[in-house]
């Protein structure tokens, strides 16, 4: 096992996964080894694992002082494959990676998968990993969660063009009525107003402007994060949206209850999507089947499962590893 540099490993870990073909959520992005640090004050260790002295795979994982997890608090995380088919079992090798990193400081490192293979006195450490991808292996188990997400065109005619003639009547309706505001620590004060008062009234707990405020802080190198949509001036909803390479993904989304019916969260929604188009173009990226808008996580055939789906989505299904 190798430590890299902090500096070093994250620009390893971007050529790395930037480059890759598939899709790669935002949890994936390096920017989150800080947030995690620094807000939590856990410790992260990301790592990148070798086969035949080749990248073969990666695992960003959080230890929070109780438990392994990959990643707390959102809805992707577990082993991505950087090239091709891996022949090695994770129910093996993610146990011995903890027993090695344990006794060490958070950071990058470089690790050969058979260093891991058959190793003895296995550490009975707790690992929690929420992932999307299907190439997991049968001890992984199937949640009621889903995340669902649009492919997003070339051009921002041809996304309107994909939705419903229902969808693009609603949107129409609200950009009349309704303002998006979108910026990043400027906004925070509207957007925090907005989602506390929204999950209160779920009966929920919340997140402090603390939070909010790191988490932003993370990603605004990127892109603004922050959306708001006002009605005369008073902010009727807010959403947060990051990305990593071509995949963004609307993080946390809230609207005023009683003012829905201005449609608000489709108008929301639209904003975020027009947006990632056009950050792809400014980028110079080419747009692959793999540039992605995420609506997130919900549970199947729930209220907000129904919502999403009237966008024109594709759904994967949430797979939970629980040691």
């Amino acid at each position: 096992m190798t430590r890299i540099k902090y500096t070093e490993g994250v620009k390893l870990w971007n050529k790395l996964i930037i480059p890759k073909t598939g899709i790669v959520p935002f949890v994936y992005n390096p920017v989150l080894f800080g947030f995690y640090e620094q807000h939590f004050k856990w410790k992260p260790y990301y790592t990148i694992f070798t086969s035949n002295n080749e990248p073969c795979c990666i695992l960003p994982i959080i230890f929070t002082g109780k438990a392994w997890v990959s990643m707390p608090h959102f809805s992707h995380g577990g082993l991505l494959n950087i090239n091709g088919d891996n022949d090695f079992n994770p129910s093996s090798v993610i146990p011995s990676l903890i027993t090695m990193l344990k006794d060490e400081a958070s950071g990058f490192f470089i690790v050969p998968v058979k260093s891991l293979e058959n190793k003895k006195d296995v550490s009975k450490e707790n690992y929690f990993i929420r992932t999307s991808f299907e190439n997991t292996g049968t001890e992984f188990i199937k949640s009621e969660k889903v995340i669902s997400h649009i492919r997003l065109a070339n051009d921002i005619d041809e996304q309107w063009n994909s939705l419903s003639s229902n969808l693009r009547r609603k949107i129409n309706k609200a950009n009349n009525e309704l303002v998006v505001k979108i910026d990043n620590e400027e906004l925070l004060g509207d957007f925090h107003k907005v989602y506390t008062e929204n999950i209160s009234q779920l009966g929920s707990l919340t997140y402090g402007l603390g939070f909010f405020r790191d988490l932003v802080s993370c990603f605004k190198e990127d892109n603004n994060t922050l959306f708001v949509a006002y009605l005369n001036d008073k902010p009727i909803g807010s959403a947060m949206l990051v990305s990593y390479g071509n995949y963004f993904e609307n993080l946390y989304f809230a609207t005023t209850k009683k003012l829905r019916n201005t449609y608000v969260s489709d108008f929301l929604h639209w904003e975020m999507i027009k947006y990632s188009v056009n950050k792809i173009k400014e980028s110079g990226k080419k747009f692959s089947s793999e540039s992605i808008y995420s609506f997130g996580r919900s549970t199947i055939d729930s209220g907000v499962y129904s919502y999403k789906n009237h966008w024109p989505v594709e759904n994967q299904q949430v797979i939970i590893w629980n040691y």
